[in-house]
């Protein structure tokens, strides 16, 4: 380089390039057509799944529709039933308060008559005492089953309201009204901690003394008595309590069948009862928006379980 004139020249060129071969105007072109093919073949496919969409849809759609009025239709039905049933129910509440208020007039001519013989059993046989006896006793048990059918179709009746109450001080209640009997019989009773509750408390009353008292009924023979009242379950709206018994038990198999009205697991020779008790006392928990349930093995025992309300449950 002896000179500057013979320095590297230089230049920027932009927007401009060598002209295209013929070799590569002929690839460009082919990759055109196989985009724009692939494109309309994309495209084409596209639509033919929406076109599947849409009719899926519509099928759908139309299923949703005939479920959503089947369900409307359904939901009718139920209305309707559940009103035939409310009414069934007061007419039958109303045809055995009646038909309990009618039977008690002849009962108690029956016991009245029956008592004045009883003054003057001295005319009677040995014979005719035995029946007077038994005809006496029967009456007695017919007034017994009468009160607890009056009972039980009064329970949704009742004015009392619910208030929130020491279900701990109500175990105590009911255990000094069963005083005698708890003392008579020697029973132990372990109660825990329970804290308030929500409900009527006369019916929650019952149901504890319908409870304790079958425990200590139905005690094996030669066994001291024992029950045990605890706490199972606690969340924000109910607490679940277990009564659990060492007495004779019962078969699981007749789990339900024990709250059914006059439905009775021992012969009346055995253990006194009407077969209202805990009838009464599932009816009473259910206005409460609770429940009851027995766990059980024949010979060992039973333990049974009840839901009460801690606040109102129709509060959401």
């Amino acid at each position: 380089m002896p000179r500057s004139s013979f320095r590297l020249w230089r230049e920027n060129v932009k927007n401009q390039a060598l002209a295209w071969e013929p070799i590569e105007l002929s690839c460009a072109l082919k990759f055109r057509n196989t985009v724009v093919n692939y494109v309309l073949s994309k495209s084409e496919r596209l639509e033919q799944i929406n076109e599947t969409l849409e009719q899926k849809v519509a099928a759908r759609t139309e299923q949703l529709r005939i479920e959503i009025a089947n369900k409307e239709r359904a939901q009718l039905e139920l209305v309707e039933a559940l009103s035939k049933s409310e009414e069934s129910n007061r007419e039958l509440e109303r045809f055995a308060f009646v038909a309990s208020h009618d039977l008690q007039e002849p009962l108690r001519k029956i016991q009245s008559f029956g008592g004045r013989i009883e003054y003057s059993e001295s005319t009677l046989s040995d014979k005719g005492k035995v029946y007077l006896e038994k005809m006496m006793s029967s009456a007695q048990r017919m007034q017994t089953l009468i009160k607890g059918i009056l009972s039980f179709s009064r329970i949704h009746r009742a004015n009392d309201g619910f208030i929130n109450l020491s279900f701990d001080q109500l175990i105590q209640d009911v255990i000094l009204d069963l005083e005698m009997l708890i003392a008579e019989k020697d029973v132990i009773i372990n109660t825990a901690h329970i804290g308030e509750v929500y409900g009527d408390q006369n019916q929650l009353r019952r149901v504890v003394q319908n409870i304790i008292q079958n425990s200590i009924k139905f005690t094996s023979q030669g066994t001291q008595p024992k029950i045990d009242i605890d706490v199972t379950h606690k969340d924000e709206k109910f607490v679940t309590i277990a009564f659990k018994d060492n007495g004779v038990g019962f078969d699981s198999i007749h789990m339900q069948k024990i709250f059914c009205l006059f439905e009775r697991l021992h012969g009346k020779s055995e253990y006194e009862g009407t077969g209202l008790g805990l009838a009464i006392c599932k009816k009473i928990l259910s206005r409460h928006g609770g429940k009851i349930w027995a766990d059980s093995e024949l010979g060992k025992g039973a333990t049974f379980f009840i839901t009460v309300p801690l606040i109102d449950p129709k509060i959401n």
